[in-house]
């Protein structure tokens, strides 16, 4: 009776994810990738009723519009930003020829690091603009930030539980290998990026603030369950860049080796984000 019960319950979850899959198919197929990478889908996800992990897609949303998502962390935390200016991808040829290089240009929504680069003349600039028309419109939005050179990568997780208490998780710096940055190819490739904990790059005191201020950036933001916000680190100068709220999940991404860092392992990870959701 039991195992009867138990696999009737499964055909039920089944064909409930198979109608939400369905539906969001038929949905991405008259819109760009971009509106997958704004989280539609867990607008669907929450429209039929099925439990999910992480934040909702309001949160989501927020986190992936880097531009006003930024403005928001500056003006409630200590944290500097990059000068930025915000421009449609059909006036972008035009902007980057009335600016001093180099500067670093990518879309205001999108993951990855796709189209993201450090454009230090307009030499390449043409097949740079064939990239982002591959991926968008003219009326996307892209970034034009200034390019902050000698600066260290990190990146900092954090773990929030039912009772909205935290487990702080400790910094971890990124050298890319194979890039300039931490981008796409160094994100993908086997071995492209050094990955260190503690992040020796920085400070002890600048690792316990990035730590404190990550909670803070997810509750400001209101990402629920797990979080990853990125920083440069200049000096005494702490640069935020933007929060991830689906960040990666396999044993060797980023928040799993940060929690690994403070004794918990991927088996106990995943067990706390089912626990907790």
């Amino acid at each position: 009776m039991f195992l009867f019960y138990t696999l009737s319950c499964l055909i039920l979850v089944l064909h409930r994810y198979q109608t939400c899959m369905s539906r969001y198919i038929q949905y991405v197929r008259t819109r760009s990738v971009h509106y997958l990478l704004n989280f539609s889908l867990s607008i669907l996800i929450l429209y039929e009723e099925i439990v999910y992990t992480g934040s909702d897609s309001y949160s989501s949303r927020l986190c992936m519009d880097k531009y006003r998502s930024s403005i928001l962390v500056k003006s409630s935390t200590n944290f500097s930003i990059p000068e930025t200016k915000i421009v449609r991808l059909i006036n972008l040829k035009k902007e980057l020829s009335k600016l001093p290089l180099p500067v670093f240009i990518k879309p205001n929504r999108n993951g990855s690091s796709i189209c993201s680069y450090v454009l230090r003349d307009l030499s390449g600039l043409d097949s740079i603009l064939k990239n982002f028309y591959a991926h968008h419109t003219d009326e996307d939005e892209i970034l034009i930030q200034e390019y902050i050179e000698d600066m260290v990568e990190i990146s900092c997780g954090c773990l929030e539980k039912k009772d909205h208490t935290f487990i702080s998780l400790p910094p971890i710096e990124i050298v890319p290998k194979v890039s300039e940055f931490f981008d796409y190819k160094a994100k993908y490739t086997k071995n492209g990026s050094l990955e260190r904990i503690p992040a020796i790059g920085i400070s002890k005191e600048q690792r316990e603030k990035i730590s404190k201020l990550t909670i803070d950036i997810h509750k400001l933001l209101g990402c629920r369950l797990y979080s990853r916000s990125d920083y440069l680190v200049v000096e005494d100068n702490i640069y935020y860049l933007e929060t991830n709220t689906l960040p990666g999940m396999t044993n060797m991404s980023l928040i799993p080796q940060e929690a690994y860092a403070v004794g918990i392992n991927f088996k106990d990870l995943i067990s706390f984000y089912i626990e907790n959701s």
